[in-house]
């Protein structure tokens, strides 16, 4: 094999590692985003559940406006 065509190879493999990087970025994007919204929404129930006094397990009822 010659330089040129080990560069060329490299090359090659070069782009190939480059574009799975793109792809787990993206991935990983988005399951920090969903990581996010459910810590988001089990931290908002931990505060909604510590506001009802023996409410365990039971629904807080809807406040009226």
């Amino acid at each position: 094999m010659t330089t040129a065509e080990m560069i060329e190879d490299f090359r090659g493999q070069l782009e190939a590692v480059v574009t799975k990087l793109k792809e787990l970025d993206a991935e990983i994007n988005i399951k920090k985003e969903e990581y996010f919204k459910l810590l988001g929404a089990v931290q908002a129930l931990e505060l909604a559940d510590k506001g009802v006094p023996d409410g365990a397990g039971e629904e807080t009822p809807a406040v009226a406006e």
